[in-house]
């Protein structure tokens, strides 16, 4: 998870633009500070869906019964 933010600040344009530009140290703190909390946001609201989705009942249940069965036959490939 950690790799994933660290490749998303890098690959922000916002963040480049603005350290590319002459302005203060400070200011570049600023909005790199933003952008960390921007996308770190983006990552919790993501899992928050993600949880929602395989909580649902129906969904549970499938998810419950297809990782069972995969963890059960631990030399068959992976139908996941």
């Amino acid at each position: 998870d950690i790799e994933t933010i660290r490749q998303k600040v890098h690959a922000d344009e916002s963040l480049r633009q603005v350290i590319n530009a002459d302005i203060t140290e400070t200011n570049i703190r600023h909005k790199f500070d933003a952008v960390i909390d921007n996308i770190i946001l983006d990552f919790v609201n993501s899992k928050i869906d993600l949880y929602t989705k395989l909580t649902k009942h129906d969904v549970n249940i499938d998810l419950k019964r297809m990782l069972y069965r995969d963890y059960r036959q631990p030399s068959a490939p992976s139908a996941l």
